[in-house]
């Protein structure tokens, strides 16, 4: 016979996620989560465990860059605050005249 698939409900892998136990492939890329060691694949009846390795492997990789791609953004976001201050004092200022 073949292997069993195994699946959570929508509503287990929400609270999983509100609780922090899984995490999305990315901020962007949620139809794959990390949870209880494994990746979990997006389906419309629930979640899907994904039992082939290569598959893991690869999501764990690809999180990884995304991850960095993530934190690459972020860094970015925070840089630019005090231009952004500066332009909109700037405005404000010559609104004022």
């Amino acid at each position: 016979m073949g292997e069993s698939i195994e699946m959570l409900d929508h509503t287990t892998m929400a609270r999983a996620l509100i609780e922090g136990a899984a995490t999305c492939l990315s901020q962007t890329i949620t139809k794959y989560i990390h949870y209880e060691n494994a990746w979990w694949g997006m389906a419309p009846f629930g979640w899907v465990k994904l039992t082939d390795s290569q598959v893991s492997d690869g999501l764990d990789s690809f999180a990884a860059k995304l991850a960095a791609a993530d934190a690459a953004v972020r860094a970015s976001v925070e840089r630019s605050k005090p231009v952004q201050a500066a332009f909109q004092t700037a405005a404000q200022t010559a609104g004022e005249r």
